[in-house]
């Protein structure tokens, strides 16, 4: 299998502009830190998925899954699955690429307590580690 890369952007809300813009609103950073009492329900988590896939794959299974990992269990959020085919007037070469873009929405999305969301690409079933973003509860008595 050609290596794939990509990464994912966990943010507020993704936003369809004028133009045919995306704007990307509230990024987080390396994790999300909650300082509050749980559970916590946020209207909305948006996560950007951009994956490359090398132009010398003809057609590929593209699926993508979004997983909360909490205290050793995993738990299917949103999971996308569909064919990609090379655009017909791409140069096939080493350094070009297919490029799969996904914007994703947890509606809504309830927080109990410490998790990380964790997305994931799999073509033709390979497995390819987009992003993760660690959830934590701040414990403000300790402040």
């Amino acid at each position: 299998m050609p290596n794939v890369g990509g990464l994912a952007l966990f943010c507020d809300d993704i936003r369809l502009e004028a133009g045919g813009k995306v704007s990307y609103m509230g990024i987080y950073g390396n994790d999300m830190l909650i300082s509050g009492p749980s559970p916590v329900l946020l209207p909305k988590l948006s996560i950007a998925a951009h994956i490359q896939i090398p132009s010398s794959l003809e057609r590929a299974n593209l699926k993508v899954l979004v997983l909360r990992d909490t205290d050793g269990n995993s738990e299917e959020l949103i999971s996308m699955e569909g064919e990609i085919e090379r655009p017909q007037n791409i140069e096939v070469a080493d350094n070009t690429y297919t490029q799969a873009i996904l914007h994703l929405n947890a509606v809504p999305f309830q927080i109990a307590k410490d998790c990380d969301v964790k997305v994931r690409a799999y073509v033709d079933g390979e497995e390819f580690k987009l992003g993760t973003l660690p959830i934590r509860f701040v414990d403000q008595s300790r402040e």
